[in-house]
């Protein structure tokens, strides 16, 4: 009995993190679907589905013969297929020729919010982004934090057209911009960005836990007006499809912000001569933060530095961060330093 409980465990453990691993990536299977180059390195999905299948079929059919699924059933099959799962893995992280940097967020323990119960509240999160972006603020970073959330942006299809990221140019940034709306109460937008270089304007409506409040966004595009140029960002911790907010908006996550920004301290971290013109301080403190945004908004579990391989999830969650980096990084460098290794 005691070795059919233990199979039952280590069964529910094994099909859990498989599940699990289909769910977080389903953003690579999505994008494998739009484009060829990228089919080799989505997650095996279909391989996924024979397991638990075969395990469901397996269950069943002792089940009808009145026995529990018998304990031989288990190790040799499951465990050549997780081998093959985790190789692939390995070879895929391998073949990418990069490396994260033992300071990305992805593995940091602590984080800026946590400490104090602030690990979901809106408004001190919104408000921290405005206040990275902001190139004069305190924080000393200077412009890196927006050139990275523009080419974040970009690699979202969410382009503002940037020629050079170290050349980008804001008039002004507000946070909590109250604003008038005709026959109703002033609202407040979370973020208004109004740029010089490139010409356009960003409004940034950020959310966590709370809901959309009725016409909220209708109102801020009847008041901002938006050409082809200014861009509406409706900032949530899982996204939204685009086809379901209104036109003009268009949907972000949180996640997209920390990978800005994991991008922002690998560049950092690689880049000695960029590293010293900037605030230690401020540097820390957008990297704490941006651990809160990873591990608490958007449930990222903290990856081991030492052993990201040891698990299938591990390796399937190191593996998406490393990709993710690794495209920020080669939009903010450009064309021209795009295949530039940062290792």
């Amino acid at each position: 009995m005691n070795d059919n409980n233990n199979f039952f465990q280590a069964y529910s453990k094994l099909k859990s993190e498989l599940l699990d691993a289909i769910d977080n990536s389903a953003n690579e299977i999505s994008a494998a679907k739009q484009s060829s180059d990228l089919i080799e390195h989505a997650f095996p999905l279909e391989l996924a589905k024979e397991i638990v299948r075969e395990y469901e079929i397996g269950q069943k059919k002792k089940v009808e013969e009145g026995d529990d699924l018998a304990i031989e059933f288990t190790d040799e099959k499951f465990q050549s297929w997780l081998t093959t799962l985790k190789k692939q893995y390995h070879d895929r992280i391998k073949a990418l020729n990069f490396e994260l940097q033992p300071n990305d967020p992805i593995f940091c323990k602590v984080d800026a919010f946590s400490p104090i119960e602030w690990g979901l509240k809106e408004v001190p999160h919104t408000k921290m982004l405005a206040f990275f972006l902001h190139p004069e603020r305190e924080h000393g970073l200077k412009k890196l934090p927006m050139g990275f959330f523009f080419a974040a942006l970009k690699n979202q299809e969410i382009g503002i057209e940037v020629g050079n990221y170290h050349e980008i140019d804001p008039l002004k940034i507000e946070s909590e911009k109250c604003i008038p709306i005709k026959g109703k109460e002033d609202r407040r937008i979370d973020i208004f960005i109004h740029m010089q270089k490139p010409e356009c304007r960003v409004l940034i409506e950020g959310k966590i836990n709370a809901k959309q409040g009725v016409d909220q966004l209708s109102d801020y595009a009847e008041w901002l007006k938006p050409n082809e140029d200014d861009r509406l960002i409706y900032l949530t911790p899982y996204g939204i499809l685009n086809e379901e907010l209104e036109d003009p908006w268009q949907g972000l996550t949180w996640k997209d912000v920390a990978l800005a920004f994991c991008a922002l301290v690998n560049y950092c971290e690689t880049n000695q001569a960029e590293k010293e013109k900037i605030s230690h301080d401020g540097f820390e403190l957008l990297r704490l933060w941006t651990s809160t945004l990873l591990h608490h908004v958007c449930e990222i579990p903290v990856l081991d530095y030492k052993g990201q391989l040891d698990s299938l999830l591990q390796a399937i969650a190191y593996s998406a961060h490393l990709r993710n980096v690794q495209r920020i990084l080669e939009e903010y460098k450009g064309e021209k330093n795009a295949n530039q290794q940062i290792t």
